[in-house]
C-alpha cells in the first residue's frame, strides 16, 4: 500500500509540475505577443493552470518527500524515476522555446534587415536535433552498476 500511495505522490507532483511550466510558458507568451493589449481574459487561462497546479505541486511534492523521510531516507525507484522523468519532460519545452525564441527573434529580425538565413537555420536545427539525441543519462545504460 505504500508503494501506490507513494507512486500517486509523485506522479501527482509530475503532473502538476509540468502544468505549471506550460502555465508559465503560456502566461509569458501572452504577455509578450500582446503586450500593452493584455487584457485579464486573455491571461486568466495560464493564471488558472498556474493557481491551481502549483499548490497541488507544493503539496503532493511535501508529501511525497514526507514519506520518503519515513523510510530512513532510502531512494526509492519511484523518486529516481520521477526525477529522471522530469529532467527529461522539462528538456522538452526548454527545447521547445529556445527553438521559438530563435525563430521569433533573431532570425525575423535577420529577414526584415534582408539576411537570408534558410540554411542556417534548417543546419541548426538538424545540429539540435542531433544534440538532443546524443543526449545521455548516466547511469541508465545498459550493463552500469549503480
Amino acid at each position: 500500500m505504500h508503494n501506490y500511495r507513494r507512486t500517486y505522490f509523485y506522479s501527482i507532483s509530475f503532473i502538476s509540475l509540468e502544468a505549471t511550466l506550460w502555465g508559465l510558458i503560456g502566461l509569458i507568451r501572452t504577455i509578450s505577443e500582446l503586450g500593452s493589449n493584455c487584457t485579464f481574459s486573455n491571461l486568466s487561462f495560464p493564471l488558472a493552470i498556474i493557481v491551481v497546479s502549483t499548490p497541488t505541486f507544493f503539496l503532493h511534492w511535501h508529501w511525497a518527500n514526507k514519506s520518503e523521510s519515513e523510510d530512513d531516507g532510502h531512494s526509492t525507484l519511484q523518486r529516481a524515476i520521477f526525477l529522471y522523468a522530469t529532467l527529461f519532460a522539462t528538456l522538452i519545452p526548454v527545447a521547445h522555446n529556445l527553438l521559438a525564441f530563435i525563430n521569433r527573434v533573431i532570425i525575423k529580425e535577420a529577414v526584415a534587415a534582408g539576411i537570408n538565413f534558410d540554411c542556417l537555420v534548417q543546419a541548426f536545427d538538424r545540429l539540435f536535433g542531433i544534440a538532443v539525441s546524443c543526449l545521455d543519462v548516466p547511469g541508465l545504460e545498459s550493463g552500469q552498476d549503480g
